[in-house]
C-alpha cells in the first residue's frame, strides 16, 4: 500500500493549497529563501501526501526543493498506531506487501503540487525510520537553521519538547524552534 490518494493520506486540498501560499509570506518576510542569506536551503518533510504538497508550495514560494523524511511522519497518528518500523520493508510481519511512502517521484506528478517544484532524494543513510523525536533532534544537532514541514501532532511534541505542552496549532501553523544544547526553546509562533 502507497500511503498517498484516499489510501492512508488524503491529499491537500485547493483551500489547503491557498493556506499553504499564505503561509509563506511571513517566512518570504523574514528573508526566508534563494533571496534571503539564510542558510535554508531545502524544506525538510514528512513524505505523506497532504504534507509533501503543503512543502511544495511555501518551498515553491522560497525558490527551495522539498526533501522528504520519513522520521517526520512518525508523529502523524496513522503511521505512530501502526509503527514508522512497518514503513521499513526489514520490519514487515504482516501478510502482504508492507506500507511505503511515495517517492518524490511519485508526489511531483501528484495534483496540489506547486508547479515547479524541485524534489530531491535523501542522501543515503539518511531515509531513516525513526520516530519524530529522535529525526527532528538529529536534524537541528548537525544544522543551525531547518525549515520543516509537518504535522500538527509533530508541532505539538516539539511544544511539549520546549515545556509548552499546552499550545495549540490550528492547520497550517508555523512555529519557530530553537535547539541549542540539547534543550529546545519555543521562540515564536508565527500562525
Amino acid at each position: 500500500q502507497i500511503w498517498g490518494g484516499r489510501t492512508g493520506a488524503p491529499p491537500l486540498t485547493k483551500n489547503g493549497a491557498r493556506q499553504a501560499r499564505k503561509a509563506a509570506e511571513p517566512l518570504i518576510a523574514l528573508g526566508y529563501g534563494r533571496q534571503g542569506d539564510d542558510g535554508v536551503a531545502v524544506v525538510l518533510s514528512s513524505p505523506l501526501l497532504r504534507t509533501v504538497q503543503t512543502a511544495s508550495h511555501i518551498a515553491s514560494a522560497l525558490d527551495i526543493p522539498v526533501q522528504t523524511l520519513p522520521g517526520l511522519a512518525e508523529c502523524a497518528a496513522a503511521v505512530h498506531k501502526m509503527g514508522i518500523e512497518s514503513f521499513g520493508t526489514r520490519h514487515w510481519s504482516r501478510a502482504g506487501p508492507p506500507p511505503r511512502f511515495l517517492n518524490p517521484d511519485q508526489v511531483q506528478a501528484t495534483t496540489e503540487c506547486a508547479p515547479r517544484t524541485a524534489f530531491v532524494h535523501a542522501a543515503p543513510g539518511e531515509e531513516r525510520f525513526e520516530t519524530f523525536s529522535t529525526c527532528i533532534t538529529r536534524l537541528a544537532a548537525v544544522s543551525e537553521l531547518l525549515l520543516i514541514v509537518t504535522h500538527r501532532e509533530g508541532i505539538r511534541e516539539l511544544c511539549a519538547m520546549a515545556g509548552q505542552a499546552a499550545c495549540r496549532t490550528p492547520y497550517c501553523a508555523i512555529a519557530k524552534f530553537e535547539f541549542d544544547q540539547g534543550r529546545w526553546t519555543l521562540l515564536q509562533s508565527l500562525d
